[in-house]
């Protein structure tokens, strides 16, 4: 867990320094609340692709809740499936900081000129990072 000695250093710090603060401040519940969660704080610090907090998770699945109630006036189960491919597709376009429209206008018309059973074409064809329009 301890791969550098300064992060194992910092973090004994903290240990000590809540001995030296009062119990009932803001500062002692916050150094309290590092060591408790000390685990899941050390991946947070490795990864700096790892958010702080999930706001941006609950802001998509609040888009998922939206799109489950409109699923349930679809009348088949491939209209449904379809309805989430396309669900899935334009959110993984917002996700990856594409302009959904301009990409959606972008897949449809490579979708009429590629063989669409190749999943290897298929899958040139997913928003990457900008990748594509």
């Amino acid at each position: 867990m301890y791969d550098t000695p300064t992060r194992y250093r910092r973090w004994r710090t903290l240990d000590a320094f809540d001995q030296r603060i009062s119990g009932t401040t803001q500062l002692y519940k916050a150094v309290m609340y590092a060591l408790n969660n000390e685990e899941r704080l050390i991946v947070y610090l490795d990864d700096g692709r790892i958010e702080i907090t999930s706001k941006i998770i609950e802001r998509e699945m609040k888009a998922i809740g939206t799109a489950r109630k409109n699923f349930l006036f679809m009348n088949t189960v491939r209209g449904v499936q379809a309805s989430a491919n396309i669900f899935s597709v334009l959110r993984t376009t917002v996700m990856n900081g594409l302009d959904s429209e301009k990409h959606m206008t972008y897949l449809l018309e490579k979708l009429l000129l590629i063989d669409t059973k190749s999943e290897k074409k298929i899958d040139e064809l997913m928003p990457r990072l900008g990748a594509l329009p």
